[in-house]
């Protein structure tokens, strides 16, 4: 368990979610990137029997993925899903923006998910493409980034009845997870 560039500490999801499971409203994201043809019935075969391991509900878990076409091997776990969308449309021209929704939509369409999620700095976009759409988004920090606008976005994100989850950044006083 690890999110790069942050190296391994040799966390097994398996330990990870027997810890959780002590807390009756532990809830879970699991960023899936790298799931492909080879490894998505595996992956989530593997996921479901050690969720039922650690006895926690299958439905206390997001499983996301930039690839939805692999996702329904999740949902017939119980799994909620989430499409993780392109990031930085904010950043793209109307032309290139039209075309990614275009994309989005069609993806969605074909294999419908719970959720989607994107970074915050996009939000207003997904809010005005997909209103109704459940959505859950990142919040990693300010860093370069207009404080005003970013608050701002903030505001509007915790205010929208469509956002299910906003991670933000946590510093733990021990370790790194």
């Amino acid at each position: 368990v690890n999110h790069p560039p942050d190296s391994s500490i040799q966390l097994l999801l398996s330990k990870y979610l027997l810890v959780g499971a002590t807390y009756t409203n532990c809830r879970y994201w699991l960023d899936m990137k790298n799931l492909t043809d080879s490894n998505f019935v595996q992956a989530a075969t593997t996921l479901s029997q050690c969720v039922k391991s650690v006895k926690l509900q299958s439905s206390n878990i997001i499983v996301e993925s930039p690839h939805p076409e692999f996702l329904p091997a999740f949902q017939k776990f119980g799994f909620n899903t989430s499409f993780y969308v392109p990031t930085h449309l904010c950043d793209v021209t109307r032309e290139e923006l039209e075309v990614e929704i275009s994309a989005i939509r069609n993806k969605l369409n074909k294999y419908p998910c719970d959720f989607i999620s994107f970074e915050y700095k996009d939000y207003l976009i997904h809010s005005n493409y997909f209103p109704t759409q459940k959505k859950i988004c990142w919040f990693t920090a300010f860093g370069a980034s207009n404080k005003v606008k970013s608050q701002y976005l903030l505001y509007k994100i915790l205010s929208d009845n469509s956002v299910n989850v906003l991670l933000v950044p946590f510093k733990a006083k021990y370790g790194n997870r």
